[in-house]
């Protein structure tokens, strides 16, 4: 069956709607206030996607290094690479790497934007770090 992305109720939990995902090893889902964003870990995919209909806006190569995870801060995608232990951060319009620098986390898998730092989940260590950008 295909891969879903879901929308929560964030109060009980329950699903309110579900689109299908772009690819069947589709992994970590962001938002920049208009689309949805994941990565297709295998193809090495990073796609944007319309939250109401599902549909694929654009997608490009990601950086590499198994994308696990993808987050927003109001510019510019970051991309967490799994193998790689590397964040990449990507150009959110040409799709180009700006830099990439370490996480800090063995497994980098899941990654968040608090509006001044990264959160990075290492999957190896079973840690979560915060990460300062500048």
């Amino acid at each position: 069956s295909a891969a879903l992305i879901s929308q929560l109720d964030p109060a009980t939990g329950r699903v309110i709607r579900s689109i299908t995902a772009p690819g069947a090893n589709t992994f970590g889902v962001g938002f920049d206030e208009r689309s949805l964003w994941c990565v297709d870990r295998l193809i090495n995919l990073v796609y944007q996607l319309d939250p109401v209909t599902g549909g694929v806006i654009r997608s490009f190569a990601g950086a590499g290094g198994d994308p696990r995870s993808v987050a927003w801060n109001g510019h510019t995608l970051f991309v967490a690479g799994y193998s790689t232990n590397l964040v990449y951060e990507i150009d959110p319009v040409s799709g180009t790497l700006i830099r990439s620098f370490s996480s800090g986390a063995a497994g980098t898998s899941g990654i968040a934007w608090d509006g001044r730092t990264l959160w990075v989940v290492g999957e190896v260590t079973g840690l979560i770090y915060q990460v300062a950008v500048s």
